[in-house]
């Protein structure tokens, strides 16, 4: 998997619902081999929040998976630093 666990352990153990966002355009902004930057756009997307209702029946990895497809999904399939 692409992200940590400990931000999805916050949120399971604390119930607060995770937002996913999915950004478009930051690579083209600034590439990770230049210091300089490239004025474009930026957009980001916003998904719809995962209730924390459902973490009790998805578990830790559950919340990352469901994140991550829907981050995919706000991103045309892709994520930024790919």
């Amino acid at each position: 998997s692409r992200f940590k666990k400990g931000g999805f352990h916050m949120a399971y153990n604390t119930n607060i619902p995770i937002i996913p966002v999915g950004c478009i355009g930051a690579f083209e902004f600034k590439p990770k081999n230049r210091w300089t930057l490239s004025p474009r756009t930026i957009t980001l997307n916003f998904g719809e929040p995962i209730a924390s209702d459902a973490y009790q029946k998805l578990g830790v990895d559950g919340i990352l998976k469901k994140t991550e497809e829907e981050i995919k999904r706000l991103t045309n399939g892709k994520f930024e630093d790919e």
